[in-house]
């Protein structure tokens, strides 16, 4: 199971559904962060929230490629502050 090192407000959880948003870095350990990076979520990629799934995770769209996330790495995964 990913260790999450910190949970804030602003995470892909509360992203809401069809809009972009950028993702800041991954509060989560070295290998869960390693992972994410392999699929393309990254400080500073732009990812699209599709779907809420039933375990409380997410479908996500990363540069046309859909990945399923669950609930503890979706809380890991910190949103960039959007500018007025």
């Amino acid at each position: 199971m990913p260790y999450c090192v910190r949970m804030t407000a602003d995470t892909l959880l509360s992203a809401p559904l069809r809009d972009e948003v950028v993702l800041d870095a991954p509060a989560a350990d070295d290998a869960l962060r390693r992972r994410l990076a392999e699929l393309g979520l990254r400080c500073g990629s732009c990812v699209r929230p599709l779907q809420r799934t039933p375990g409380g995770g997410m479908i996500v769209d990363v540069r046309g490629s859909r990945i399923a996330l669950d609930r503890s790495t979706c809380a890991c995964l910190l949103l960039q502050q959007r500018l007025a």
